[in-house]
């Protein structure tokens, strides 16, 4: 690699800084590939499931944020979920942690672009930080005033497991873009 400098010779920089550069710029390539998959990977499950799939579930049927699904006489009734204010915070916090995600994910492609060199992605990883504090503060809830309206022995879902994984992969993405400066 040869610098010039302005009026005079060529000065080739030191052989022994390149490998140096070359695991740095491995090492935000490889990060944001983890970033980018990590985004994918958990953003548009966390929506499918959250919204659609089992919270609780028993032998006689499953709840989620929407419907109560039970088996009567052979056949599977639907009904709307409860009307209780717990119930909309949670169905909301979940709704807007899909949305700032994918905010985020917007975000960051137009940071990508617009971006000086160097540059940091702090509001990308903000939104990304708030969609995890939503999807925290929704399982929460859920745990806590779920026993008024969830029977004893029904058993949490794998969408209410997937609401507990979703937050702490949706923190570390948010805090790898607060990190993950844009390469030279």
């Amino acid at each position: 690699m040869r610098h010039f400098i302005r009026g005079g010779p060529a000065v080739s920089s030191p052989s022994h800084t390149q490998p140096l550069q070359d695991t740095t710029r491995s090492f935000y390539s490889g990060s944001l590939f983890g970033q980018k998959l990590i985004t994918a990977l958990f953003s548009p499950p966390r929506c499918e499931y959250t919204l659609l799939q089992a919270w609780t579930s028993s032998d006689i049927g499953t709840s989620d944020l929407w419907t109560n699904c039970s088996i009567i006489n052979g056949g599977y009734r639907c009904d709307g979920a409860s009307t209780g204010e717990w119930i909309q915070a949670v169905q909301a916090l979940m709704i807007l942690s899909i949305i700032f995600s994918c905010l985020a994910l917007f975000l960051f492609f137009c940071q990508l672009f617009t971006l000086q060199k160097g540059g940091r992605f702090f509001i990308t990883g903000t939104f990304q930080i708030i969609a995890s504090l939503f999807v925290m503060s929704g399982a929460i809830i859920y745990t806590v005033m779920s026993p008024e309206w969830v029977p004893d022995t029904d058993e949490f879902g794998y969408s209410y497991i997937l609401a507990w994984v979703a937050f702490p992969m949706a923190l570390i993405s948010g805090l790898i873009y607060v990190i993950l400066r844009k390469r030279e």
